[in-house]
């Protein structure tokens, strides 16, 4: 598979907004990246990515928008995929998963006004080639913690010999969550993880979401799209005091709710079940389908 020239290539095949796109290059020829070096190279590593994250951003300084931090995770995320694709990942699915930062960097003009990159904390993965967008899912090669393993039903004792690998299960902002969509994606992902990450064939899938809270139930009735995607999982825990649909629902995670939007029927529907004092959460869920496969 044809490399990935450069930083710029980079940013044409992802789609990044021209206003962004110079910036990033802006600073790209000004960026001293042997000076960061040391950071680069524990972001590769789960156990150091977060640490190295934030003493980078500390050499970087003042970063109103998030374009050195971009501009750096890019740089990093390039070398990356590029060893990927030489080992046969398609460029589809490189594209498809690096389009998360213009995908952060579009949720942040809805929600403030202004292009800016506020999702650092979370495309470590991505730069570190741990997660792939495979149709409309995510799918990320996770070693887990004996805690988040071993909570999931039946993963216990007899599973342990390779306890702390599982697959972390996620929803993009812009996912179809049609079912068709779903089982093709999950389907893709056996295929892509049998013969590209074996170990993690037959690992557990687990995902963390607002999509998953059981209260929506409540609010959403048996004909939603969102209790249709529900059914493929089993739901073992829930945490109802999560706000996380501020940020996924009402595209703002600091919004008072009285003065959340209305602009769609879930953010109408969604508001007034908040306001009278219920709850949505977050639910924790494992895919059973996913054995199947």
């Amino acid at each position: 598979m044809e490399k990935v020239k450069g930083l710029k290539e980079l940013l044409s095949l992802i789609g990044m907004p021209n206003e962004m796109a110079s910036k990033v290059l802006s600073y790209d020829k000004t960026a001293d990246y042997e000076a960061y070096a040391p950071e680069f190279e524990r972001m590769h590593d789960r156990k150091t990515w977060e640490d190295a994250r934030l003493d980078l951003k500390k050499k970087l300084g003042d970063d109103p928008e998030g374009v050195k931090i971009l501009t750096c995770q890019l740089h990093e995320a390039l070398p990356t995929w590029n060893k990927l694709l030489e080992r046969g990942i398609s460029k589809d699915i490189m594209i498809a998963t690096l389009k998360a930062f213009v995908r952060y960097m579009t949720e942040h003009k809805v929600s403030y006004g202004y292009y800016g990159y506020d999702r650092d904390y979370w495309t470590q993965r991505h730069v570190a080639g741990q997660l792939f967008r495979i149709g409309e899912l995510e799918y990320e090669l996770h070693y887990a913690e004996d805690e988040d393993y071993n909570e999931i039903p039946g993963t216990e004792n007899d599973e342990k010999t390779n306890w702390n690998k599982m697959l972390g299960f996620h929803i993009p902002s812009d996912a179809k969550l049609d079912m068709e969509s779903v089982n093709a994606s999950l389907k893709q992902a056996k295929a892509f993880m049998r013969e590209f990450f074996p170990d993690f064939a037959d690992r557990k899938l687990r995902c963390v979401s607002w999509l998953l809270a059981p209260n929506l139930k409540n609010l959403l009735g048996e004909g939603s799209n969102i209790i249709a995607f529900q059914s493929i999982f089993n739901i073992y825990k829930a945490n109802e005091d999560a706000m996380d649909v501020k940020e996924w629902v009402f595209k703002n995670r600091d919004i008072d709710i009285k003065d959340a939007p209305e602009d769609t029927s879930l953010q109408k529907k969604m508001k007034e079940y908040l306001i009278k004092g219920n709850k949505v959460g977050i639910g924790f869920g494992s895919v059973p389908v996913w054995e199947e496969l």
